[in-house]
């Protein structure tokens, strides 16, 4: 996820930095996107969530 982050601020700052705020949009969107990933985490939707929760529940068999 960092890399990501690391991608779109690289893009909206230095790559689109003397376009109008129109052609940056997108990649400040995808900034916001992707730090509100990493901040948020995985959440129970993720793989390793269901991998753990059945896990759990073979340990209480």
């Amino acid at each position: 996820m960092i890399p990501m982050i690391f991608t779109m601020v690289i893009a909206f700052f230095v790559i689109h930095a003397n376009d109008v705020f129109a052609m940056k949009e997108l990649a400040l969107v995808y900034l916001i996107i992707f730090v509100l990933m990493y901040i948020s985490g995985p959440g129970k939707y993720s793989v390793d969530y269901v991998i753990g929760r059945q896990l759990k529940n073979k340990r209480k068999l």
